[in-house]
């Protein structure tokens, strides 16, 4: 699941870049596609060059392992031709029969073996740098080529040979010392006995014995080797700032890898010395200089690449801008029209263009044209209709008050004298004068203070000091346009809901003020109380309403109107809210501020101040 998310989110991004940064995108996703593969062909050049090289390396290393073989091979077969030398066996013989050999034996025996053991030496000199005979505490050597013997690990040497009961034992030296010792048990051959008359000891410099292996060094240049027994490697550096890779000791015998030590890369092979399965021979050689030439070309070719990818984007932009200009155009066609202007001047013809730009320019101007018809044709029949509907839902409005200001008039001329009567005739006129006179959707909100001061005169004489009304207009909303007749039926409703049921004094106050963008107007009265959703029940059925709904008989048709003209002079986000807030009901009615100067009735009087 967060995969499809990362996978949604990244397809959002892509659809909301622009068609420029979309095409380059591709672009270059294809230029990288383009050098993945390129370094995966790199790869598998660099993999086939170093089989190629392995084929060539094996093939010398192999003669190397098969030249160690050979030297291994002479040194058993001098091993065994000293301890099978009847010089040999007669001195030891004679010096171990005799329980405590005389000083003159032991001279005898020295000369005789020295001599013997330096004429080996001098004829199988080249890779042997030592040859010894021990015989219990004696010691005869081809003195005085003794240097960085490792007496120690003779000592055990001879404990291994003694265990190997005459078979051939190799031990590798010190690093130190760089040899590769052959120890092996020398027995009395005479009677076949086999008694034990000693051991002997060839030592073999590793270096030496490579550097005469090697002939790849005449073929490869800076060339090392390295010989392996058993874990403890001995190397032979042709290269002296050459650095033994620390992995070459674990490299298996017929693989080959890339090794890094010393801060170079080596090409490294190991092979099995034939005949020895505790020898191995490694060789490892520069890799930089086998690949210089290598990379120089792999250089190059990502050059070239790199110059063609600059070089396709160029030339990609600038026809990606002979594509987005046409559509830049249509974009501007767009604009102009939601703006209800024109379309920018230069314009060319795309009438006689058969490609898909061609057909979206021609069908945005047809499509604009019958909009235009349109707009003229059913939006001005709409506008029409809706007026037509707001004067018919005033009208509904007009009979019902000014049946009850006559009947009010008729009450009151029963009981009181002329005066009183004129005043309320005097208002009464003046109400019917700006109701009749006005033809106009939106009027300031002062003369609609106008109009509900003559009512509140009229209903002031009726209900003498019962009635206590107050205004809270802000001066600055005086100017706001308010729909006719939206505040004198609340203001009406307010008295026949909250005076007319209640003995005590009924307190109304109508308020005005600015908020934000919007005006908002509030009727208030107390003496009574709004039901909840009362303004849902009276939607849903005006016929129907609950028997302790906010009052009946016409009740709601004077509140569904008023929100109804708001709806549609304004929007739904508009209208009335009525609400019950510290004992008082209220009727909130709130449409965007606006003003206009000039639109006001100059033959009513506000009476507010």
């Amino acid at each position: 699941m967060k995969d499809s998310g990362k996978t949604s989110r990244l397809h959002r991004m892509f659809s909301n870049l622009p068609l420029r940064r979309k095409f380059l995108s591709i672009l270059l996703l294809y230029s990288l596609v383009v050098i993945l593969l390129f370094s995966f062909c790199y790869r598998l050049l660099a993999s086939a060059y170093d089989k190629v090289s392995y084929r060539s390396f094996a093939a010398n290393l192999n003669f190397t392992g098969s030249s160690i073989h050979d030297k291994l091979q002479q040194t058993e077969s001098l091993s065994y031709t000293i301890l099978a030398s009847s010089q040999v066996q007669e001195a030891l013989s004679e010096l171990n029969d005799e329980e405590e050999p005389t000083p003159r034996t032991i001279a005898s025996v020295y000369n005789t073996l020295s001599s013997y053991l330096l004429t080996m030496y001098e004829t199988n000199r080249g890779s042997i740098s030592y040859i010894s005979i021990r015989s219990g505490s004696n010691e005869y050597t081809t003195s005085p080529y003794t240097k960085n013997i490792d007496l120690s690990i003779l000592t055990s040497a001879q404990a291994q040979a003694s265990a190997a009961r005459g078979a051939v034992c190799w031990v590798m030296g010190s690093e130190d010392s760089g040899y590769l010792y052959l120890v092996r048990e020398i027995r009395r051959i005479e009677g076949m006995s086999l008694d034990d008359l000693g051991c002997v000891i060839i030592a073999l410099d590793v270096s030496d014995l490579l550097a005469e292996s090697d002939i790849m060094i005449r073929t490869f240049g800076q060339y090392n080797t390295a010989l392996n027994y058993n874990g403890a490697v001995r190397v032979n550096l042709s290269d002296e700032t050459a650095v033994l890779p620390d992995d070459i000791r674990h490299m298996e015998p017929g693989s080959y890898a890339r090794l890094r030590a010393g801060g170079h890369d080596y090409f490294a092979a190991c092979s099995y010395v034939p005949g020895y399965s505790d020898f191995t021979i490694s060789a490892f050689i520069p890799y930089d200089v086998i690949t210089s030439n290598l990379y120089r070309t792999v250089i190059l070719i990502f050059v070239v690449i790199l110059i063609g990818v600059l070089l396709l984007l160029q030339i990609t932009d600038r026809l990606i801008d002979s594509i987005l200009v046409h559509i830049d155009r249509l974009v501007d066609k767009i604009q102009a029209f939601s703006r209800q202007k024109p379309a920018p001047s230069g314009m060319p013809d795309y009438s006689f263009r058969q490609d898909e730009i061609g057909v979206l320019h021609r069908q945005f101007d047809d499509m604009t044209h019958q909009i235009t018809t349109l707009i003229d044709q059913n939006y001005k029949n709409e506008i029409l209709y809706r007026e037509a509907q707001i004067r018919s839902l005033e009208s509904q409005i007009n009979p019902h008050f000014l049946y009850n200001t006559l009947d009010t008039i008729y009450w009151k001329a029963q009981l009181s004298g002329s005066e009183e009567i004129s005043l309320m005739a005097e208002s009464l006129g003046k109400m019917l004068r700006a109701t009749l006179s006005s033809h106009k959707s939106l009027i300031p909100l002062k003369e609609e203070l106008s109009l509900i001061h003559s009512y509140i005169t009229i209903q002031e004489i009726r209900y003498n000091n019962r009635l206590v009304f107050t205004f809270a207009v802000d001066d600055e909303t005086k100017e706001a346009l308010i729909p006719t007749l939206c505040l004198q039926p609340l203001v009406e409703n307010a008295i026949k809901y909250g005076l007319e049921e209640m003995i005590d004094t009924c307190h109304i106050t109508v308020q005005a003020h600015h908020e934000g963008d919007d005006l908002v107007c509030l009727v208030k009265n107390d003496g009574s109380a709004f039901q909840e959703n009362l303004l849902e029940h009276l939607r849903q059925s005006q016929k129907n309403l609950p028997e302790n709904a906010h009052g009946k008989h016409g009740f709601g048709i004077g509140l569904l109107n008023i929100e109804t003209r708001i709806h549609l002079l304004f929007g739904d986000s508009y209208g009335l809210r009525l609400y019950n807030e510290n004992g008082f009901a209220v009727a909130e009615i709130r449409i965007p501020f606006q003003t206009s100067t000039g639109d006001t009735n100059e033959n009513s009087r506000t009476g507010v101040e």
